[in-house]
């Protein structure tokens, strides 16, 4: 693993570590590998990822109602007020990253390209 990547792993673990919320992936342990990888220890979402839970429902030709939709996208929404209020920007937000929990908790993982910003004015273009 190269210094530039290792430098990244370690940033998406601070950004981690400071991100307490119910609706973010709770962050454990950041630790180097005997063979010099750098891994992060995070909860563990039992109930998979969004996107899986997306495909499986359409291969069982099912649907959700409204409500359990409104419920999701609420808990995503509260996970990134939590993040803009630190000045953090995601920048990667898609089905794969929004991780679930068996008793349908939301948690909004995978920060390795957030953005920290030292001022709500920063330039955030990209």
């Amino acid at each position: 693993m190269n210094e530039n990547a290792k430098r990244e792993v370690l940033r998406e673990a601070k950004i981690l570590e400071v991100l307490k919320h119910p609706n973010i992936i709770g962050f454990r342990d950041v630790y180097k590998t005997k063979n010099g990888k750098m891994s992060i220890v995070m909860d563990y979402a039992d109930g998979g990822d969004l996107h899986g839970m997306i495909k499986k429902k359409k291969l069982q030709g099912e649907l959700w109602n409204e409500d359990h939709i409104l419920n999701w996208f609420t808990q995503i929404c509260l996970a990134l007020k939590h993040i803009h209020d630190r000045k953090i920007m995601h920048r990667d937000l898609k089905s794969h990253n929004v991780f679930l929990t068996k008793n349908g908790v939301i948690k909004l993982g995978d920060f390795g390209v957030a953005k920290v910003f030292n001022s709500t004015i920063s330039k955030a273009l990209s």
